[in-house]
C-alpha cells in the first residue's frame, strides 16, 4: 500500500504503554523506588548501587551475561528480572498495551493507553543533546541511542538538557520479544521521565528559559495551544 497515511503502524515509529488506572504517571520503577524511601534515597548513588550489586550476583543464576561495559543490556535484563532501572516498558503493539491497561483495572476506574511516535522524539533528542555539545552531529541515518558508547555518553553521567529516547537491547528475551517491546529512557534521573518528555517537547525558547530555572520534576504542564506539535498524545479507555 505504499507509505500511505491510511496506515500509520506501518513503519513501526509509534511506541505504546497500558496503565490500568489513568491517573498513574509515566514513571520508571526506579522512580517509584524513589517516593517509598524519599528521605533516604539518592536517585545517582541507588541506580548504580542496584546495578553493581546485580552484576555481581548474576552468574549465580544466568549462564550468559552481557559484556561488563553492555550498560543497556544488563539494565534490560535487571528490568526482566525486577529490579528497578530507569528503563521504561513500552510495546510497537497496541494491542498488547490495550491488554495491560484492562487487565488489571479496578471497576469504575478508566484505563489508558499512552502512544508516542519514537521517531520523533529521537530526531529531537538528537537536535537537542548535538546543539548542547552532549554527541555530534549524526552525518547518517544509522544513529542509535543504544549503541554502547552512545548510552553510555548520553544516558549514565547526568546529561542536560533532559531528554527522553528509545533504546532496545540487541538481544531480547523471549517475553519482550513476544510483546514487541522496546524501552524508552530519560537521560536525567534526577529530573524524573516526565519532567525529561515535556523539556524535549518544548520548543527551543522555550527550553533555554527553563535551564535557566531550577529544574523541578513539578514543573506545570505544556499549554492546550502547544498540543498539536507534540510526539506524546494519552489515550484514555474505559476499563471493562
Amino acid at each position: 500500500m505504499g507509505s500511505s497515511p491510511t496506515y500509520p503502524l506501518k513503519d513501526h515509529r509509534w511506541a505504546f504503554r497500558g496503565q490500568a488506572n489513568a491517573t498513574w504517571k509515566l514513571e520508571p520503577s526506579i522512580e517509584r523506588l524513589r517516593k517509598m524511601y524519599f528521605k533516604s534515597f539518592i536517585m545517582d548513588d541507588a541506580e548504580g548501587h542496584v546495578r553493581e550489586a546485580f552484576k555481581r550476583r548474576a552468574h549465580h543464576y544466568m549462564r550468559y551475561l552481557p559484556g561488563e561495559k553492555e550498560e543497556l543490556e544488563w539494565m534490560a535484563l535487571m528490568r526482566h528480572h525486577g529490579a528497578p532501572t530507569r528503563l521504561l516498558d513500552w510495546t510497537r503493539s497496541p494491542y498488547v498495551a490495550a491488554f495491560f491497561a484492562v487487565a488489571e483495572a479496578s471497576e469504575g476506574e478508566e484505563s489508558a493507553i499512552w502512544a508516542i511516535d519514537t521517531e520523533a522524539i529521537k530526531t529531537k533528542a538528537i537536535h537537542v543533546l548535538s546543539q548542547s555539545g552532549v554527541i555530534d552531529k549524526p552525518e547518517g541515518s544509522n544513529f542509535s541511542f543504544s549503541d554502547p558508547d552512545v548510552f553510555d555518553r548520553v544516558f549514565l553521567h547526568e546529561t542536560h538538557p533532559a531528554i527522553v529516547a528509545p533504546v532496545q537491547p540487541l538481544r531480547t528475551n523471549e517475553r519482550s520479544s513476544s510483546q514487541q517491546g522496546i524501552f524508552l529512557c530519560s537521560n536525567n534521573s534526577r529530573a524524573g521521565f516526565e519532567f525529561a518528555l515535556k523539556q524535549l517537547l518544548k520548543s527551543d525558547r522555550d527550553r533555554v528559559e527553563a535551564s535557566q530555572r531550577e529544574r523541578k520534576p513539578e514543573e506545570e504542564p505544556r499549554k492546550a495551544e502547544d498540543c498539536s506539535s507534540c510526539a506524546s498524545h494519552q489515550t484514555c479507555v474505559a476499563s471493562s
